[in-house]
């Protein structure tokens, strides 16, 4: 029995499916974060989105904080990272 689809094809949509649905997740988070959290607010205040997540990317890697607003707080420097 021969395939119409190549296997290629099906990984190629079900990939591309994904990540419209990745980018769709990631703008609704965007849109909650900017309009329910106003520690997030503050920070989008100073500075643009791109460099604030460019900025936020970068300490996660360098920073263990136990919640969100732990992070922003550091951001904002109104508290130091803990020793």
């Amino acid at each position: 029995m021969t395939s119409y689809f190549p296997l290629s094809a099906i990984t190629d949509r079900f990939n591309a499916c994904n990540q419209l649905l990745l980018n769709l997740l990631a703008f609704i988070a965007h849109m909650l974060l900017e309009r329910g959290d106003r520690l997030y607010q503050r920070c989008l205040a100073t500075t643009s989105r791109r460099e604030l997540w460019h900025t936020l990317r970068t300490a996660m890697h360098m920073l263990l904080v136990t919640a969100w607003a732990d992070f922003l707080l550091i951001y904002l420097d109104e508290t130091g990272p803990s020793p």
